[in-house]
């Protein structure tokens, strides 16, 4: 009968206990008093199950700091901006993904709780900004590295045609670094104040780039040329890569040196396969750009005049596609 009674009691105990409702975590009330802005960035999560709340957590977070990077960053875009905008802002997103992941893979969580009343689990996913700070600032001093080796290159750099590359390459190299920095900005803002100087930096290369342009200046000098093919070739295409065409050496910076050869043989007919000898040199003797150009097949002619038609307009074409692609190479137009 004892047994019994004690068997009976017990029972009623792990009832009791049992119905007495767990206590909702400070952080399901009121996510902020346990985690405070100024030393936490979080977010809560909910679904009707544990996964379903850590996810959406997870999603609060990546969600904050997209918005938070794409706000920051609009002024950077605009300081960049050479006039092609949408290039430079889908690059903007591509870096946004790729750190984001490398920042958020520090995120810590609550123990998920399921709330009887609402029938839903709850999870805060967090990110202690100190320690993410820690995690994050290789990260930073990398991209501002990467920056500075082609920023002082570029300063060192005496030609305006090489140092004018440089910096375009210095330019990317910034807009990594400043993306690197406003997720600096998001994680500890006071931290990432000590690079202010360095994004004063990356935001005056773009007048540093026009100011170099400006000096694109060149005179052509060029000898045995048929019918100003070649001629009219070479100012076509250094004028539609950047270049101002001087009518005086002394008026330009730099001198195109075209040397045009008709490699002739044979008489009646004459057989002609006429080559090119291109460079762009510098006031300082420094050649910036030195190509071949040569006919891809030989023309004949009773007379030279007669080859020469047939071939100099070939010719002509070639010089231009391959100046062009050299130049490209070079400066990056």
């Amino acid at each position: 009968m004892r047994n019994k009674i004690f068997l009976i009691f017990m029972l009623c105990l792990s009832a009791l206990a049992f119905s007495k409702s767990v206590p909702v975590p400070e952080w399901v009330l009121d996510k902020n008093s346990v985690f405070p802005s100024e030393t936490y960035i979080s977010a809560l999560g909910e679904g009707d199950s544990k996964d379903r709340a850590i996810s959406e957590a997870n999603a609060g977070m990546a969600r904050y700091f997209k918005t938070e990077i794409q706000a920051n960053t609009k002024a950077s875009t605009h300081a960049l901006s050479d006039g092609n905008n949408t290039t430079f802002e889908k690059k903007l997103d591509t870096q946004i993904e790729v750190s984001s992941s490398v920042t958020l893979s520090g995120l810590e969580y609550t123990t998920p709780f399921y709330d009887k009343k609402s029938k839903k689990w709850y999870c805060v996913a967090f990110l202690e900004r100190e320690k993410s700070w820690i995690q994050f600032l290789p990260a930073i001093e990398k991209q501002k590295a990467d920056f500075y080796a082609f920023f002082f290159q570029a300063e060192k750099e005496s030609e305006s045609v090489l140092k004018y590359a440089l910096y375009k390459k210095a330019k990317i190299s910034g807009e990594n670094f400043l993306t690197a920095l406003e997720y600096g900005r998001i994680i500890n803002p006071k931290k990432e104040e000590s690079f202010a100087s360095d994004r004063k930096c990356v935001n005056k290369i773009s007048c540093l780039i026009e100011e170099q342009k400006n000096t694109f200046t060149v005179f052509l000098e060029i000898s045995g040329d048929y019918g100003n093919f070649i001629k009219s070739a070479v100012s076509d295409t250094l004028s539609q890569n950047g270049f101002n065409i001087s009518k005086t050496e002394n008026e330009a910076n730099y001198r195109a040196e075209i040397i045009v050869e008709n490699n002739e043989s044979g008489e009646n007919p004459i057989a002609i396969l006429p080559s090119i000898d291109f460079k762009i040199i510098g006031k300082s003797g420094k050649t910036v750009l030195a190509q071949q150009v040569q006919a891809e097949k030989k023309s004949l002619g009773y007379r030279l005049e007669s080859a020469q038609k047939k071939a100099y307009p070939v010719l002509a074409e070639k010089a231009r596609n391959t100046i062009s692609a050299g130049l490209k190479k070079i400066i990056g137009e």
